[in-house]
């Protein structure tokens, strides 16, 4: 974004937290600080700093839990990978629950493998990288543009290596298929296809009220979506892309308002999209996570596509229950 620049956290996350393979993840909880301000506390335990070795994908996710499913997903075949659900705090023991996840259980670009020429000597704190790919990764921050986050990184354009004529076939059809089209056939049991926020549910365990997830998917055609992408996305993450021979056209909204039944959206695709998604790089066909929710809107700034979301209040929403009430409280601050 023009004008931005990563402001230095060097205080913040510490060389264990990053490094060191004998870390007490029970020590990540939420401690006041001599200012008098809320922060996660941290293992700096001299066994913590004489464990300092090379980052991996374990030590990633003691903050990055999300991205391998959330809160209450440990994977049995290696549980390694789940330090933070495994050890919750001995004394101010973390929350979990299922709406803590951005994405269902799988194996992402990023968190499979460690970072790259990152010795262990090096004390530079870790920035961030992302993906020219508008949609390919849930972390909001790029503080690294000119790395590429993608499949190719790790395993080049032709990742069939050996000699057979199914090899040479198969990385012949990267040029115009993408790697998660034919290695990600389905979904998690437990992945979310359409969640309404309006409505609320009781978690005994925790206390807490959380959203009602209607449908659950995972199929293709029903959890997954087949679309040309060119690595450009609209503002609510819908994907741009055409086919090669341009023939591709724009999918009928499935949920009209009423004001709009008699809107021309394939009209409006050949108007503003298609132009925008021949303008861009070329594009593959991406297998696609399908993904729909409910939630409070702004009636006074909607469209044909929608009206802009409105935030709950998530103290009072996860403590009451009351979506309506969440909504109004975060309403009333000035910034809305």
């Amino acid at each position: 974004m023009p004008y931005y620049k990563t402001l230095p956290e060097g205080a913040t996350p510490s060389t264990p937290d990053l490094r060191a393979a004998a870390y007490d993840m029970n020590r990540k909880q939420v401690v006041r600080d001599v200012n008098g301000r809320l922060r996660w506390d941290q293992d700096r335990s001299l066994r913590a700093a004489l464990s300092v070795e090379t980052p991996s994908s374990q030590s990633c996710l003691r903050c990055h839990q999300h991205n391998l499913g959330g809160d209450v997903y440990v994977d049995a075949k290696d549980p390694s990978f789940m330090p933070s659900t495994r050890a919750r705090g001995d004394r101010y023991p973390r929350v979990m629950h299922p709406g803590a996840s951005a994405a269902p259980p799988t194996r992402r670009p990023g968190t499979c493998t460690p970072p790259p020429a990152w010795p262990a000597s090096t004390a530079t704190p870790p920035r961030v990288t992302a993906s020219s790919r508008a949609t390919h990764l849930p972390m909001m921050a790029n503080d690294l543009p000119d790395v590429e986050v993608s499949c190719e990184r790790c395993h080049t354009d032709a990742p069939h290596e050996d000699e057979s004529r199914t090899a040479r076939v198969l990385n012949e059809h990267g040029a115009w298929i993408a790697c998660v089209t034919c290695h990600i056939p389905s979904l998690h049991p437990d992945n979310v296809t359409r969640r309404d926020f309006s409505r609320t549910i009781l978690e005994p365990e925790q206390g807490l009220h959380i959203y009602h997830d209607v449908e659950k998917l995972t199929g293709p055609g029903e959890g997954l979506a087949y679309v040309w992408w060119n690595g450009d996305a609209t503002f609510l993450g819908n994907p741009i892309g055409d086919s090669p021979d341009g023939t591709w056209r724009f999918y009928t909204a499935p949920h009209r308002w009423p004001e709009w039944e008699d809107y021309d959206y394939e009209g409006w695709y050949e108007r503003v999209m298609r132009p925008a998604a021949a303008a861009g790089r070329p594009s593959k066909l991406y297998a696609m996570k399908r993904f729909n929710g409910r939630q409070h809107i702004d009636l006074q700034n909607a469209g044909p596509f929608g009206g802009m979301f409105v935030p709950y209040n998530l103290p009072l929403y996860y403590r009451d229950g009351d979506p309506d009430a969440a909504a109004r409280a975060e309403m009333e601050k000035p910034m809305m």
